[in-house]
């Protein structure tokens, strides 16, 4: 709660090591934290991943539980078909269930009434959560948000004197603070004064990499302000110069009639209104007037939310290089011949579904890497060395295939060296391959104390990492990831 992005670093750490040593217990807790606090950083295609892979394990009907409660919320928020998922979330529970699991549950239908527009249902619920002490400043910032669409003032009064009440403080609930004050004044007519405290808010998201609450923040501007302000244009208007990070779409149903606007970026960053009738007609999003009717049904204003993630929860393509050796990316994707020059993320719908039933039929297999989407299919990456084999093995079924830019054993190599390194003191170091940069990414440790214990291994592995280092497909970064659980 008080920094959801350190928070889902130190859980991909803790989930590399649970895997590692085979503790299984651990497992559904960091799956179900990564989604939970990706669902915050836009990391949505990463968390859902990690989640269907691990629900396809057998586990107790708890930790099934809670994994599929978090699925549906990052599904939900993505415009997913959810109700299988939640039908079974909600039996695993019955009329059981601890306080925090009920807790959770209620979360989850919080955010499937604030998705298709029920904002006293999402209220009511998000206060329920809020019942469990501990899910307070979250459960009740949200419910803030809700009062505020609703014009509720006193509501989200009540709302913000809850958080302050639950005495838990930080860097993401102070910003959820100020931008609940922020939208108070906007409602009470202090124009100027909600202008900067969202200012201020604003950069409290963008310092914590926080993509769902800025983008969030960014539509609250735009319906208690309105769009003639400036300032407010402006920062609608920074989602439409990033696409790739969603895909607006209609959430649970197609719009009927009286619904007013559904607004979503078409891959060449303009955007589509599709009113009642299914016509679209190409529209400057900054100047739509939705009808509160229609938005209080559906959250039309919802799919510009979506389009308005910042780029930061997307990979940016590279320049395509002219030699066949890797081109340096010290955060974008690694570039070779034959390569995978760009990657979406955030995805939905059909690619989503190829990305999951591919990964998931081979990630076991000698050679595989990952499955990604360039915009146009969903591409297999394997070890160079493999890749006329898998050509040969998938053409048959039209799946298309491409060379991974790491070399043959670095991925081993690197983690063979780790395993004999001490981090330090308080902090949690992190390795690993990243099938969106290409790329293997150590996290917490020296780069030439990596390189050296590489060499006691093999000279021929120094010098690959060294290669490596060089072309950017072995990035280190020296600085370690906060313990939150060190004393």
């Amino acid at each position: 709660m008080r920094d959801p992005r350190a928070a889902l670093e130190n859980s991909r750490a803790g989930l590399a090591v649970a895997r590692r040593l085979g503790t299984r217990g651990w497992v559904p807790g960091f799956v179900g934290n990564i989604g939970e606090f990706g669902l915050r950083t836009g990391d949505w295609a990463e968390a859902i991943a990690d989640l269907s892979a691990t629900l396809n394990e057998e586990f107790e009907p708890t930790d099934r539980q809670l994994m599929l409660n978090i699925l549906v919320q990052l599904r939900t928020v993505r415009g997913d078909s959810i109700e299988q998922e939640f039908a079974e979330s909600q039996a695993l529970i019955g009329d059981g269930g601890d306080v925090q699991v009920r807790s959770n549950l209620a979360m989850t239908r919080a955010l499937r009434s604030f998705a298709t527009g029920d904002l006293a249902g999402a209220i009511a619920d998000w206060r329920l959560a809020g019942s469990h002490a501990g899910s307070v400043p979250v459960a009740r910032a949200r419910s803030a948000r809700a009062a505020l669409w609703a014009r509720d003032v006193e509501a989200a009064r009540e709302d913000l004197a809850a958080i302050d009440g639950s005495a838990v403080h930080g860097a993401a609930i102070d910003a959820d603070r100020t931008t609940i004050r922020a939208g108070i004044a906007a409602l009470e007519g202090r124009a100027s004064e909600a202008l900067g405290l969202y200012r201020e808010s604003l950069r409290g998201w963008r310092d914590l990499r926080l993509a769902w609450d800025q983008a969030l923040c960014a539509m609250d501007m735009a319906l208690l302000l309105g769009s003639d302000e400036p300032e407010v244009r402006a920062e609608v208007a920074t989602g439409a110069r990033h696409p790739r990070s969603s895909r607006g779409r209609p959430v649970h149903r197609p719009p009927r009639p009286g619904d007013g606007w559904l607004i979503g970026a078409d891959p060449a960053g303009r955007f589509n209104a599709i009113d009642g009738g299914d016509r679209r007609r190409r529209v400057d999003p900054l100047t739509i007037r939705v009808r509160r009717r229609g938005l209080t049904r559906l959250a039309a204003m919802w799919f510009l939310l979506l389009a308005a993630i910042p780029a930061s929860c997307a990979s940016n393509p590279e320049p395509t290089p002219s030699a066949s050796a890797s081109t340096p990316a010290a955060s974008g994707r690694s570039m070779c011949s034959g390569s995978v020059p760009f990657v979406e993320t955030n995805l939905s719908g059909g690619p989503a579904d190829a990305l999951e039933r591919l990964g998931s039929t081979y990630q076991n297999d000698a050679g595989f890497r990952a499955v990604v989407f360039d915009g146009a299919r969903v591409i297999v990456v394997v070890e160079p060395d493999a890749l006329p084999d898998w050509q040969a093995r998938l053409a048959p079924g039209g799946v298309a295939v491409a060379r991974s830019c790491v070399a043959p054993g670095l991925i081993d190599v690197v983690d063979r060296a780790m395993a004999r390194m001490v981090g330090p003191s308080g902090l949690i170091v992190s390795w690993g391959y990243d099938a969106l940069k290409d790329a293997v990414m150590v996290q917490g440790v020296d780069q030439d104390a990596l390189v050296a214990a590489i060499g006691q291994i093999s000279d021929a592995g120094r010098r690959a990492a060294i290669e490596a280092i060089s072309d950017g497909t072995l990035r280190v970064d020296p600085r370690g990831i906060p313990n939150a659980l060190s004393p």
